[in-house]
């Protein structure tokens, strides 16, 4: 999820154009979705559509409600038409995959759902399955890191 960015060549940037709202892009970067940025005035106020979207980020990755949904999407999976040979992690994996688990199995308030959903996907899930299921996990770290950011970004602009 990203703010909305008006592209060179399309009807809305087109529209944005005649009417005098795109804003110069030399200092946003299309591609880095990291930023509180937008390149057109928007007819509502900025900072209600960033404190929006970084309450969504707030609310989508808080880490009980996306335990849930992981589990839940792979619980809903039919069977999978060929499981994969087992590949060993390497170093970086296993570092990755420990830190996980330590955050979100031992410092987080959820742990003990994490705990419960674990142990759940690791005696229901087919290996292959359990291994996707694990590496939503650690995608989550990415995604409170990302929460973390934007509302870092989003005290910047409003003091």
């Amino acid at each position: 999820m990203s703010l909305l960015h008006a592209l060179n060549g399309t009807v809305l940037w087109e529209r944005l154009k005649r009417e005098g709202r795109l804003l110069e892009t030399d200092n946003i970067k299309l591609s880095d979705w990291h930023n509180l940025q937008m390149n057109f005035v928007s007819t509502r106020p900025m900072e209600q559509i960033f404190k929006e979207f970084v309450r969504i980020h707030q609310v989508l990755y808080e880490p009980g409600n996306y335990l849930d949904r992981a589990f839940g999407h792979f619980a809903r999976m039919g069977p999978s038409p060929f499981e994969g040979r087992f590949k060993a992690p390497n170093l970086f994996e296993l570092r990755v995959l420990l830190t996980t688990m330590w955050k979100q199995g031992v410092i987080y308030s959820t742990r003990k759902k994490f705990w419960k959903l674990f142990f759940m996907a690791a005696t229901r899930f087919s290996r292959d399955r359990f291994a996707h299921f694990i590496r939503a996990l650690v995608k989550l770290e990415r995604y409170l890191d990302r929460r973390e950011e934007l509302s870092r970004q989003l005290g910047k602009l409003t003091n």
